[in-house]
């Protein structure tokens, strides 16, 4: 129940902190920095956004604590939820109850109580013991789960990461023309589109004998897609970590280019893919497996591959910015592929597998 939350948190302010390379051991936590920033530099939280009422921040400040090893926490208690597991601490006192990924809600009541001063590790549950203060607890995490949003309790696994909400719907079926000059365009923009579905991706670029370089590249080495020109060809490599995949070649004549990448998702994450040159080549479909379900950390470059390169074939020529003139990258999104499970609105999958009081019936 620990990952992510008993971590260590480093501050660096020269300023502000007399004792430098000290260890605070009082306890804070993430919601605690907003508060703490706003009381430093002596702004308060609006009440207001323009005719919204804001809601205040959950946290509180640790500004004494910056100052001064002795001070002591402001912090007491902290509710916590992942993947429908809880957890609240009070003091001393721990409640924990987890719940087995990827099934059903089973029962609320599983409680364990540990006291984190006795036993930080968490070996010994004291519910049996202390069923009063098990009860005191629950209700206290019930309290700011109902405020915080935590409930409905979902304990689904890959399909709780890749719903989305109704409002998202139409972007991620919107076409999405992006331009040379422009920085990364991220991930949870560009993933969507090609998620397990048919997508194109079309390029409009000039091309003079001896130009060369990334036209666009999508992704990085552990999924990506990365089309560039060298030797008077123009490539396409699907790069799956150790695994790259390339179309054939297509050899290009000097002038205007429109060149697009299609892709058919066939489901049960089989695809295929093929260069079209618009008034000119067209390839052979050639097979890809598996599809895309999304880009792991970086999103689609235009004129050049930022950061991790998709592929080892370019990689030792920094981002190989193409040497000619980009004019756009077009993606076009296409059809989900048959029994997909990404894109899914969220209020229909919750309302699939039941969702009743706040809990997956």
């Amino acid at each position: 129940m620990n990952g992510g939350i008993r971590v260590p948190f480093i501050m660096h302010w020269p300023k502000g902190i007399a004792d430098g390379g000290a260890v605070r051991k009082e306890w804070i936590h993430v919601t605690d920095i907003t508060p703490t920033l706003l009381d430093v530099i002596g702004l308060q939280h609006p009440d207001h956004i323009s005719d919204m009422a804001s809601r205040k921040p959950d946290g509180v400040s640790f500004k004494a604590m910056i100052g001064s090893g002795q001070a002591p926490t402001t912090r007491s208690s902290q509710h916590y939820e992942l993947e429908a597991n809880r957890a609240f601490i009070d003091g001393q006192w721990k409640i924990a109850s987890l719940q087995t990924r990827g099934n059903k809600i089973g029962s609320l009541d599983n409680w364990m109580l540990f006291n984190l001063k006795d036993d930080p590790t968490e070996m010994h549950d004291l519910a049996a013991q202390h069923p009063d203060k098990v009860k005191e607890m629950e209700a206290a995490f019930d309290a700011e789960a109902w405020s915080n949003n935590v409930y409905p309790l979902d304990a689904r696994a890959l399909e709780r990461a890749i719903t989305l909400p109704p409002h998202m719907i139409e972007s991620v079926n919107t076409e999405r023309v992006c331009f040379p000059g422009a920085q990364t365009i991220g991930r949870v923009i560009i993933s969507p589109l090609i998620a397990d579905r048919s997508f194109k991706i079309t390029a409009r670029f000039d091309w003079q004998a001896g130009q060369e370089g990334v036209v666009w590249a999508l992704g990085e080495a552990f999924t990506g897609l990365a089309f560039y020109v060298t030797e008077g060809k123009a490539l396409l490599v699907y790069h799956r970590w150790m695994n790259p995949l390339d179309l054939p070649l297509m050899a290009l004549k000097p002038g205007k280019q429109t060149l697009a990448l299609e892709f058919e998702a066939l489901g049960q994450r089989k695809g295929r893919a093929r260069l079209v040159s618009e008034g000119g080549e067209t390839q052979e479909w050639t097979d890809i497996a598996p599809t895309i379900l999304g880009v792991h950390c970086e999103g689609l470059d235009v004129g050049l591959d930022r950061r991790q390169r998709v592929s080892s074939r370019f990689a030792d020529r920094g981002t190989f910015a193409y040497s000619g003139n980009v004019q756009s990258v077009t993606v076009t999104p296409g059809p989900q592929a048959p029994g997909s499970i990404m894109n899914q609105r969220e209020d229909l999958a919750q309302k699939r597998m039941g969702v009743s009081h706040g809990v997956q019936t």
